[in-house]
């Protein structure tokens, strides 16, 4: 057998030869044309084979991925967004799916989709009984249910939600004596242990706070507590508990009293822990939230040289493990400066680590995203779109799960904004904030709660005393599934 007998006279597949009486294969003459992200076409033509050489489309929808370094050209816009998805291209139709479907950068959020889900009321005050002010909300990953605790005249309520936010069953009475409890409760909710803290005023000008773990199966069953910590506040100035439980471990409250950030740890058998953690002067609300395995706080932290204040900056510090040792010491975030005098901080948790979003008192919205180490991934970037004022008015609220986080702030004499973050801090290109029909009814931030859960978020507000909830999913038009 000879080379002829082996050539199928086909160009494209190269000059096939004989060897030891086996064809072999010829090579592929278009194969010095490989290139990244180019498909390579070889073309029978009389005497020969046509090497065609093109950018790839890699889903078909006629849209080259925007970042596609193929050196041919092409009649294909190099523009998509997202080649592995053939939905997806400029000028496709927009859905409510949590992808920027016509690749114009603007969540579906943005793009005027209405925010999912309706209001459900869960308490309204009356002449005998008011309160529901400062209402808080919490995930329970393992029941898929939200739990919503708030203060009255008279008790301290929770109900538990379904994913879609539709109300299991009657709130429940947690505790329930002449005191006032109308002062910003904040919860935790794993299994069947609810951990709560709540405000409580003594007389005309000590305020305490009180920390309470109950059984709450999240049924129709009555709660059943397993234990009250008084914790030790001795001051009229004690305000903003925030609770978070590290993962497998205790809880941390942070707040401020007597205008200083401050940490009260508690064991995972629920036993309050000495000392208490002072963490410097502050100004203004702080947050905490669980960061992978840690209980993350961030604040505001002012400074001072013989009681003069030289500056503010925004500082974060963690715990972890059932004893809350500290893991990470006071760390900057925004290194003190003059122009942070005052300000809120806020922390959403990621997959990989946490959003935080700052706002000096008298400056712009900001956004900053961290890795769970403390290494910087982007930020801190102002929020300054059309959509949003340079300045907000107010709190500001922030919340998260793995694949989206917004914020809820209020323009001066308007209705709250919401508003999508992007995770790698693009605020300016793909941020946009609105005052939403669904919202613009309530201008009063401080009496708003988000959460978030693996379905998505939860909005709890205090409506003109009727305090009301709604869920809607990571996409904000879409509902959570009840699966």
């Amino acid at each position: 057998m000879t080379d002829s007998d082996c050539d199928n006279h086909k160009a494209c597949d190269g000059e096939e030869r004989c060897d030891a009486g086996i064809c072999v294969s010829g090579e592929d003459p278009c194969a010095s044309l490989a290139e990244e992200g180019c498909t390579i076409e070889c073309e029978e033509i009389d005497g020969g084979a046509s090497c065609l050489k093109a950018p790839l489309d890699e889903d078909g929808d006629g849209h080259v991925a925007s970042t596609n370094t193929c050196s041919a050209t092409s009649e294909l816009p190099r523009d998509d967004c997202d080649d592995s998805d053939p939905n997806t291209y400029p000028g496709a139709e927009e859905v409510c799916d949590g992808v920027d479907n016509n690749c114009n950068g603007l969540s579906d959020f943005a793009e005027g989709f209405p925010l999912a889900g309706e209001f459900r009321t869960l308490f309204t005050s009356s002449a005998d009984e008011s309160g529901g002010n400062y209402p808080a909300a919490c995930w329970n990953e393992p029941q898929g249910k939200w739990g919503v605790v708030w203060g009255t005249s008279k008790r301290l309520l929770f109900a538990a939600l379904h994913p879609d936010g539709t109300v299991a069953g009657d709130p429940k009475v947690l505790i329930e004596d002449d005191t006032n409890h109308d002062y910003r409760p904040a919860c935790t909710w794993a299994g069947a242990t609810l951990a709560v803290v709540w405000g409580t005023q003594t007389g005309t000008s000590t305020r305490s706070f009180t920390f309470s773990r109950f059984s709450v199966d999240g049924s129709d069953t009555i709660p059943t507590p397993i234990d009250v910590v008084a914790v030790p506040v001795t001051t009229s100035n004690a305000q903003a508990p925030t609770l978070v439980q590290a993962e497998g471990g205790g809880w941390l409250l942070h707040s401020t009293i007597s205008s200083n950030a401050t940490v009260h740890r508690f064991s995972d058998k629920g036993a309050l822990l000495a000392p208490t953690v002072t963490l410097g002067p502050t100004d203004w609300v702080n947050g905490a939230a669980r960061i992978g395995e840690r209980a993350v706080a961030v604040w505001q932290a002012n400074f001072y040289e013989d009681d003069t204040w030289v500056g503010g900056g925004f500082q974060w510090a963690a715990w972890a493990g059932p004893n809350m040792q500290n893991v990470v010491s006071p760390t900057d975030l925004w290194e003190a400066s003059a122009s942070v005098q005052g300000g809120t901080a806020r922390v959403s948790p990621l997959t990989d680590g946490a959003l935080f979003i700052l706002r000096p008192r008298a400056g712009d919205v900001h956004v900053m995203r961290v890795k769970h180490d403390g290494s910087l991934v982007c930020g801190p970037v102002a929020i300054t779109t059309s959509g949003l004022p340079a300045g907000v008015d107010g709190e500001v609220y922030t919340t998260g799960n793995e694949t989206s986080a917004f914020f809820l702030a209020r323009k001066p004499g308007e209705g709250p904004q919401v508003a999508p973050l992007p995770l790698d801090c693009d605020v300016n290109s793909v941020l946009s904030g609105r005052a939403t029909s669904e919202l613009a009814n309530y201008g009063n931030v401080a009496s708003t709660e988000l959460a978030s859960g693996s379905r998505g978020h939860l909005a709890v507000i205090n409506d003109a005393g009727v305090l009301k909830a709604r869920a809607f999913g990571s996409a904000y038009c879409d509902t959570p599934s009840l699966d």
